[in-house]
């Protein structure tokens, strides 16, 4: 592994044999600045939505009882609605009844 750490330097080409980035001898990637400030914006933005959903937007009292109407809406039933527009059932010998003429044969 160290010996392909040495070529991934020093050849020409840059497809080296091995997992330069795997296992014990990895090369270790170094961190930016600006790879630090990317994840400090992210850090601070989480934390600031973390305090806003940690602060209820109603009280307690509102909070009771504030979706009863929503539960006596009278909400229809769908498996008549669709039995009536559904059409009668109709079996595969009665589509070829038509074929079936004669029982002979020729």
């Amino acid at each position: 592994m160290h010996f392909t750490r040495v070529l991934h330097f020093y050849k020409r080409y840059s497809k080296v044999p091995g997992q330069l980035y795997a296992g014990k001898n990895k090369i270790h990637p170094h961190i930016t600045t600006p790879q630090k400030r990317a994840i400090l914006r992210c850090l601070l933005m989480e934390q600031e939505n973390l305090e806003i959903l940690s602060r209820p937007c109603i009280t307690k009292e509102q909070s009771s009882g504030h979706m009863k109407a929503m539960y006596d809406f009278p909400t229809p039933n769908f498996r008549k609605m669709r039995a009536g527009n559904m059409p009668p059932h109709m079996l595969f010998t009665d589509q070829l009844e038509h074929l079936n003429v004669s029982k002979k044969w020729k």
